[in-house]
């Protein structure tokens, strides 16, 4: 990263709108100002009412101009954020004239966050939080972006870098008065083997959170016409994917992003499982198979008028690890069995099934019975969604590098524990998991590193 430069971006969504944010930082500010707007602000944090003009002299658009003088800005450096009015074209202009100066060039995704990391304005943490807040769509994931935000994972990362410091010192100077006198570390190992519970703790946590972060992943199976694609449509609020009395209509899996009483849930919809001689079909199930293999949440959705024995011999053969899985039924068509009285024939032979929680409902009766869509999601995210984070409220992580430096403290801190019959071997154990612990606060000297984590932010911030 070339901090010489000075970069641009627009900090507002593309498209039109009422206004638009123009951000700018770098060393070339003023002179921008200068150039572009023909004044050199007196106060900073102040906002003017100026003309932009190109370098013809003409004006482009009347703008409300801030400038924010460095360290005091959000970069540390110094930066400008122009309001213009959201027109294509005036950015479209505004943009061209800046490519026209000199070292002053167009931002990377997260370049803006990535400078006021260098220049000491907050920690990693706290900006991976910030992208998280802005990306979130459920109030699930805005609680755990603001956890990072607000410091309490900052505040877990210290004390751990606290305790294991002490213990290393403890080891160090074991090692450095081994001759002298007997040292006891039975304190240092009971510290320790507390630390290790705390960080598993946490680490649970963390992986519900990345969960709730992400997207909780479930994919829609059963027998073909059972009304899989019907129930991803009730869910989906629309018409995603084709819905026909042919059996086998889904040969490809399609997938969406729903929002399941505040948690975010990838639900996929995928081809019906049966013993088919067609190629094409084939090809999906076994997409199918699959997918239930490497899922570990499912919606198994059966119907009265599917129940045949081919069906069932099919089903059966896909659910060979699901006491590993967390599977829910729904058992669609119920107009055709309003009593449900062939449920118990799809139980049948089939003792796993007895043991999952199953609704009963009609996915195309729910123009008729509003109240359909809200039993179901209200199964859904007690019996399949829910994530629980709540358990340790304040202290969890979400980001795939945060779950894998605790999985290496914690191997780090273990193998300290087990080496202390070898105190040098300890304390390098140590010195590792430190550096896992630093790193996960956001103490990281790989810039490559760094500009790969940044990258994933939005142009603009």
């Amino acid at each position: 990263m070339n901090q010489a430069d000075t970069i641009f971006a627009l900090s507002t969504p593309s498209g039109q709108s009422a206004v638009a944010i123009i951000r700018i930082s770098g060393p070339k500010c003023m002179e921008i100002l200068s150039f572009f707007f023909r004044f050199k602000p007196k106060r900073t944090r102040h906002a003017y009412y100026k003309s932009f003009k190109c370098t013809s002299g003409k004006i482009i658009d009347k703008c409300l101009v801030i400038f924010f003088q460095g360290p005091h800005s959000y970069t540390g450096e110094d930066l400008v954020e122009i309001q213009t009015h959201g027109s294509i074209s005036i950015i479209s202009s505004i943009f061209e004239e800046f490519r026209k100066i000199r070292n002053l060039r167009m931002a990377k995704p997260g370049e803006f966050s990535l400078r006021s990391f260098h220049n000491n304005k907050e920690n990693l943490l706290h900006f991976e939080g910030i992208n998280n807040l802005i990306n979130s769509e459920t109030d699930n994931q805005r609680r755990i972006a603001n956890n990072q935000i607000f410091g309490y994972s900052e505040n877990l990362c210290k004390k751990w870098e606290k305790i294991i410091l002490e213990s290393l010192a403890h080891v160090d100077a074991a090692i450095e008065f081994s001759e002298e006198e007997n040292i006891n570390l039975d304190g240092v190992i009971s510290k320790l083997t507390a630390l290790t519970l705390q960080i598993q703790n946490v680490l649970t946590n963390s992986k519900a959170a990345s969960q709730i972060m992400n997207g909780i992943k479930v994919l829609i199976f059963g027998p073909p016409n059972a009304g899989k694609s019907s129930l991803f449509n009730l869910l989906c609020g629309q018409s995603r994917a084709i819905v026909s009395e042919i059996e086998g209509t889904t040969r490809d899996q399609v997938s969406v992003n729903i929002n399941i009483l505040n948690n975010k849930a990838v639900l996929t919809d995928s081809a019906g499982i049966r013993k088919s001689e067609n190629k094409i079909e084939k090809i999906g199930i076994q997409k199918t198979l699959s997918s239930v293999e490497e899922s570990t949440r499912l919606i198994l959705v059966l119907s009265p008028d599917c129940l045949t024995e081919s069906n069932k011999s099919a089903l059966r053969e896909s659910l060979n690890d699901y006491k590993t899985k967390r599977i829910v039924i729904v058992y669609n068509k119920s107009d055709l069995d309003p009593s449900s009285k062939k449920y118990p024939l799809w139980i049948e032979g089939f003792p796993e099934m007895s043991e999952m929680k199953y609704i009963c409902i009609s996915c195309l009766a729910d123009s008729n019975e509003g109240n359909n869509k809200t039993k179901l999601t209200e199964f859904l995210n007690k019996n399949l969604i829910n994530v629980d984070t709540q358990s340790n409220d304040d202290y969890f992580f979400s980001e795939e590098r945060h779950i894998e430096c605790m999985n290496r403290m914690l191997e780090e801190i273990n193998q300290s524990i087990t080496s202390f019959d070898n105190i040098e071997i300890c304390a390098d154990n140590l010195r590792n998991a430190l550096k896992y612990t630093n790193e996960l606060y956001g103490k990281i000297s790989n810039e490559e590193k760094l500009e790969y984590i940044f990258s994933n932010f939005c142009i603009g911030k």
